[in-house]
């Protein structure tokens, strides 16, 4: 309450503060923005309400979602799936992704995804004119993918998986392997070298025919030789052939191969004892005559007496 003037107490609607405050309460933003904090009153009264019937709830929700948590773990558990192990791993994880040489690399990361898609664009063109120029070229692309899909089926086979392995293990002992092969070879290049061959001399000769071998002119000479053996089976069955009909025609005009291999025989070791032995001297014509007494030289000259007469039987 104020004094006015004459001495009688005045309210401090008719001062000139209450008169300015009277006026703000009736203009029409003032009374908008009091109808806005009361509509936000009423809502902050809900939401309070709704707070407090949460928080009676808050007890039983959050033993429900215990229960749910335990069964959860229960089942992972029966599963084989280590709860607590996965934890461990993912604050491991977590430690390990937010190092700060980690936020580097990932930043670093992101920042190559940004331009992801420029790049791809890049890589796709460029792809796009090795492609072109391939087909120009004429190297088919497609065929080659296939080609190389199929080799990557049969290195993934199991069996092939096998032999890679058994190559990979033969790999870990190649540099024990490749020792003793060096120290093997030094010692039969001294063992060479003492028996008086010269390793360096052989090679220099088997590199110098392999030079003549590779030579262009030597390459027709070897694909020839190579056409001439595809067809030398046929070649030689023809032969046979050929010795068969001549042995059969042999056969029928009375030759027998056995009889001329005897006296082959026969006339091979007569010229080698007669040729160890010293010449008999005829001494005249008796003293040969006297000679044909022998028993053996009596069978020879019947022999070759028989031998002209079914030769010039033949004549």
């Amino acid at each position: 309450m104020e004094h006015n003037g004459k001495g009688n107490s005045a309210s401090w609607l008719e001062t000139e503060a209450g008169k300015q405050v009277q006026a703000r309460l009736t203009e029409s933003r003032t009374l908008q923005a009091l109808d806005h904090l009361l509509q936000r009153l009423d809502t902050l009264e809900k939401a309070v309400d709704r707070l407090g019937d949460a928080m009676h709830q808050g007890p039983g929700m959050i033993a429900m979602v215990g229960d749910m948590a335990d069964e959860a773990y229960r089942q992972a558990d029966a599963r084989g799936v280590s709860i607590d192990e996965r934890l461990r791993v993912a604050l491991a994880l977590a430690e390990r992704l937010t190092e700060p040489e980690m936020v580097a690399k990932l930043d670093g990361l992101l920042k190559m995804a940004d331009q992801a898609p420029g790049l791809m664009a890049m890589a796709a063109d460029m792809a796009d004119e090795a492609y072109r120029k391939a087909d120009a070229d004429g190297v088919s692309i497609d065929q080659r993918l296939q080609v190389a899909l199929q080799m990557a089926e049969k290195l993934t086979a199991p069996e092939m998986a096998e032999k890679l392995d058994g190559l990979l293990k033969m790999a870990d002992q190649a540099p024990g392997l490749m020792a003793m092969a060096a120290d093997m070879a030094d010692e039969a290049y001294r063992k060479a070298d003492v028996r008086g061959v010269s390793i360096d001399q052989r090679l220099q000769v088997a590199l110098q025919m392999a030079e003549k071998l590779t030579a262009p002119e030597m390459a027709e000479k070897m694909d020839s030789l190579l056409q001439l053996a595809d067809q030398a089976p046929g070649m030689i069955a023809m032969a046979v052939d050929w010795l068969d009909e001549s042995f059969k025609a042999a056969n029928e005009s009375g030759f027998d191969p056995k009889v001329l291999s005897h006296v082959a025989g026969a006339a091979n070791t007569a010229l080698t004892r007669a040729k160890a032995e010293h010449p008999t001297k005829s001494g005249g014509i008796f003293k040969m005559l006297g000679a044909l007494k022998d028993e053996d030289r009596q069978k020879g000259l019947g022999f070759l007496l028989n031998f002209l007469k079914y030769f010039g039987q033949k004549l």
